[in-house]
């Protein structure tokens, strides 16, 4: 043995001035390494380098102000800036203002509306406070994450607008100026980048995850994603889609498509869904940032029932029909699972909805679907109807 080495790296963190108020404020991130070898070892650690950039040319400054309704305070010149990442480490990140130590008006009479890559993430007064190791008052805006360089997710665009609340008395906001600085804290997380958003499912407020009133959520994080999550992923390099969570297994999550991605007959119940699986698997094969799935239909349990293929409604109680295994990037839904999920005993949740087949056959002839509207439903298993994928994706 003719030596041994260890290395320590702290990565290097770039940081930059945006204008004269805007500022960039980061974690470091500690990468250690080490090795016993006869020979020299070379070890490249990757690199953390999250920023703002591609600010505009003014910053964020509010003196001699009047209060302004929100129509009208929404109307201001918006700062306009990016998040980027440009290392090879996805990180997590808080953006915030900074409070000028100078700054003599109650931040929270400030109203702000934050966009994020053309979404309105909010409008309303600054809250969330907190202060750092170094006694700088901080007001949160917006948590997410950025993916490492080359990813689809790599950069966050945002639009920062701030007024004065409509409602401040003359007592609070005469002869008093506010200036703050935007900033960012980041950390270095591990996660499947091709998730690139993820939203708590509402039945009022957020059923897509496109309307301005859904909440950002980060559960594939920490593996606690409720059924209904609403995930936008990227299942190859040209084509995103919408899913909601069936099932959070810690380090995968089954999901079943928003959408029916395409219509087809069923096939015969007796011999299977031998028409509607088939061409499934045909138009997802090429999805290749979703995992394959191997089963063997009779055998696997998709639910946390039974494996049985024939179904009475709420119940399945033998095979009506069975397959030898196989492998795909998508499969159907079992009632199994729609059971696990409450179709059972009421109607099942809304966002399971849409007029689309399952697995499980009824009777000689018949084949079990989910409805526009309702809980399950059966029909001719020649009748054309649509197919919704069911796929199985890492985190």
């Amino acid at each position: 043995m003719k030596g041994k080495s260890k290395r320590n790296l702290i990565a290097k963190i770039s940081g930059i001035t945006i204008g004269i108020v805007l500022v960039l404020g980061i974690s470091y991130a500690v990468f250690r390494t080490s090795d016993i070898a006869e020979k020299t070892n070379r070890i490249n650690t990757a690199d953390f380098n999250v920023v703002i950039d591609n600010e505009s040319d003014e910053g964020i400054s509010l003196t001699n102000i009047f209060p302004q309704t929100d129509q009208a305070g929404v109307k201001n010149q918006a700062y306009t800036f990016s998040v980027s990442n440009y290392g090879t480490i996805s990180a997590k990140y808080t953006l915030s203002l900074q409070i000028d130590q100078e700054a003599t008006l109650d931040p929270s009479l400030i109203k702000y509306q934050l966009k994020e890559d053309g979404r309105v993430l909010a409008i309303e007064n600054l809250k969330n406070k907190t202060t750092d190791s170094e006694g700088n008052t901080l007001y949160t805006l917006d948590i997410d994450v950025v993916a490492a360089r080359d990813k689809k997710s790599h950069q966050r665009n945002y639009e920062l607008i701030l007024w004065l609340d409509y409602n401040a008395t003359t007592e609070q906001a005469s002869n008093k100026t506010f200036s703050a600085v935007a900033r960012i804290d980041a950390e270095q997380i591990s996660y499947n980048e091709h998730i690139l958003s993820a939203y708590t499912y509402d039945q009022t407020s957020c059923i897509a995850g496109d309307e301005s009133t859904c909440q950002k959520t980060f559960c594939y994080l920490d593996n606690t994603c409720s059924s209904g999550t609403i995930i936008n992923y990227q299942v190859n390099d040209t084509t995103e889609r919408t899913f909601y969570v069936l099932k959070d297994q810690g380090s995968t999550m089954t999901l079943l498509d928003s959408e029916n991605l395409l219509t087809s007959e069923w096939g015969k119940s007796n011999n299977g869904p031998s028409n509607a699986l088939p061409a499934l698997e045909k138009a997802t094969s090429n999805w290749t940032y979703v995992n394959d799935q191997t089963y063997t239909l009779g055998e696997t349990v998709f639910g946390s029932d039974n494996p049985y293929t024939g179904c009475n409604r709420y119940s399945c109680t033998s095979n009506i029909y069975t397959w030898p295994e196989r492998t795909g990037k998508a499969r159907m839904i079992a009632i199994q699972e729609l059971i696990d999920l409450g179709c059972a005993t009421s109607s099942c949740p809304s966002w399971i909805r849409g007029g689309y087949w399952t697995l499980s056959g009824s009777g000689v002839s018949g084949a079990w679907f989910i409805p526009e509207n309702g809980g399950l439903n059966n029909s001719s298993s020649n009748n054309g109807k649509g197919v919704r994928a069911v796929v199985v994706i890492n985190k």
